[in-house]
C-alpha cells in the first residue's frame, strides 16, 4: 500500500486553509487504497471513515529554514508528498505535488520586501524543476506560472476551487435597514480596501448604506490601518474580523452587494460564494475574477474609485425583481464550481504520481 504525506499546517487558515479543508478529505475518500500521513494535522477537518491515516506532529513555521530540515525525517517510507502551497522541501526525496494558488510575490513586487521576493523566486524555481506535478487553482494562475516562473519539468493541471453546497441552499430574505455593502478578505495592500473605502466615502452622502469588512485585519502597512480606513467615513465603515461561516452566510445573504476590489488574485472565492447565494457582485476587472464570475458580476477598472462608486449606487437602485433574476443566473453559474470536481482532479493527479 502506497503512503501519501500531506502538509496540513495551513488547514485552519483562510484562503489556502479553505482549500485544504475541502479538498484533502475528499481526496482521501477517493483513494481508499492509499495510506495518508497528515503532517501537522490538528483536527481541522474530519478524515473519512475507513480511511487509513496517521497524524504526525509538524509545527515548524511556514516559509522558514526550520521547515526545510524538520520535514525530511517525517517523509521516511512515504511514496509521495502533496503540499498545498508553493514552499516545498527542496531536499525531499519522494515525488512532490504542489498546489499553486497565485504568483503574487512575483507579480506585486512593490508590496513585498526584497527578502520575501527572493525567497518566493527560489521556491517557485524549486517547484518548477522538482515537482512531479503542479496543481493550479485557475487557468490564470497556470498562465502566470508559465510567464513569471517558466515551463515546469512536471505536468501542470488546473483544478478550480469550488463552492460548498451550504452556499447554494436557499436563504430567507435577509436585507436589513440600513442596507450595507460587504467586503470579504484579509486587509492586505493588494486587496484594495483603501480604494473601496475611498469610493464609499465619495457616495456615502448620497445613500443610506454602510460598508462592512469581514476578514483578518492584522495585516497593515504604514499607509493602511483599520483606523485610517474607518476615518475615511466615520461611523459608516465597520470591521468585524473573522466570523463563523454561519454568520458570514447570513451577512452576505443580506448585503446589497458583495464588493471585491482586489487588484490581484489567483482565484477569488468570496465572489463565487456570493453568486451561489444569489447576491450581486461588484468586482475589479482582473483575469481571475473574470474567470470565476464570467458575465455575472459588475466590473470596474481595478483602480477606478469613481466607477466603483457608480456601480455601488446602481446596485442600491436595482428592483427586487431584477435582483432575483440576476441572483438565479448567478446561482446557476456558481454550480459549475464544486469541491467535488476539484478533489476528483486532484486525486487523479495524486494517483498518477503514486504510480511513478
Amino acid at each position: 500500500m502506497k503512503t501519501l504525506a500531506i502538509d496540513c499546517r495551513m488547514a485552519r487558515m483562510s484562503g489556502i486553509g479553505v482549500y485544504l479543508r475541502n479538498v484533502a478529505p475528499r481526496c482521501m475518500a477517493a483513494m481508499p487504497d492509499v495510506r495518508f500521513r497528515l503532517l501537522g494535522f490538528d483536527g481541522s477537518f474530519q478524515p473519512p471513515e475507513d480511511c487509513r491515516w496517521e497524524s504526525v506532529p509538524f509545527a515548524a513555521p511556514i516559509y522558514s529554514l526550520t521547515e526545510q530540515m524538520r520535514i525530511l525525517p517525517l517523509l521516511k517510507d512515504c511514496d509521495a508528498l502533496w503540499t498545498p502551497h508553493y514552499p516545498i522541501p527542496i531536499l525531499a526525496s519522494p515525488p512532490l505535488v504542489a498546489t499553486v494558488h497565485d504568483t503574487a510575490h512575483l507579480a506585486l513586487r512593490d508590496l513585498f520586501s526584497g527578502m520575501r521576493r527572493a525567497y518566493a523566486a527560489l521556491m517557485f524555481q524549486a517547484v518548477r524543476f522538482k515537482a512531479a506535478e503542479i496543481l493550479c487553482v485557475s487557468e490564470f494562475t497556470r498562465q502566470e506560472f508559465l510567464r513569471r516562473v517558466g515551463k515546469p519539468k512536471g505536468r501542470m493541471t488546473t483544478a478550480h476551487n469550488g463552492v460548498d453546497d451550504v452556499w447554494l441552499r436557499p436563504v430567507p430574505e435577509q436585507r436589513k435597514e440600513p442596507p450595507y455593502f460587504l467586503a470579504v478578505g484579509n486587509i492586505k495592500p493588494h486587496k484594495n480596501a483603501h480604494l473601496l473605502c475611498r469610493a464609499f466615502a465619495a457616495i456615502a452622502g448620497a445613500c443610506a448604506a454602510d460598508l462592512i469588512f469581514v476578514g483578518e485585519s492584522r495585516f497593515r502597512t504604514n499607509e493602511i490601518s483599520i483606523e485610517s480606513l474607518m476615518a475615511m467615513c466615520p461611523g459608516r465603515i465597520t470591521f468585524t474580523g473573522n466570523i463563523p461561516q454561519e454568520e458570514l452566510i447570513a451577512r452576505m445573504a443580506g448585503a446589497t452587494a458583495l464588493v471585491f476590489p482586489s487588484c490581484y488574485e489567483g482565484f477569488g472565492l468570496p465572489p463565487l460564494e456570493a453568486l451561489a447565494l444569489g447576491v450581486p457582485v461588484i468586482a475589479s476587472d482582473i483575469p481571475a475574477t473574470r474567470e470565476v464570475c464570467g458575465e455575472h458580476a459588475a466590473y470596474f477598472p481595478r483602480n477606478d474609485a469613481g466607477r466603483l462608486g457608480e456601480l455601488m449606487l446602481s446596485a442600491l437602485e436595482s428592483t427586487p425583481e431584477e435582483r432575483r433574476a440576476a441572483g438565479e443566473r448567478g446561482r446557476d453559474w456558481a454550480r459549475n464550481f464544486s469541491w467535488e470536481k476539484s478533489a476528483a482532479i486532484t486525486a487523479e493527479v495524486l494517483r498518477r504520481v503514486l504510480k511513478k
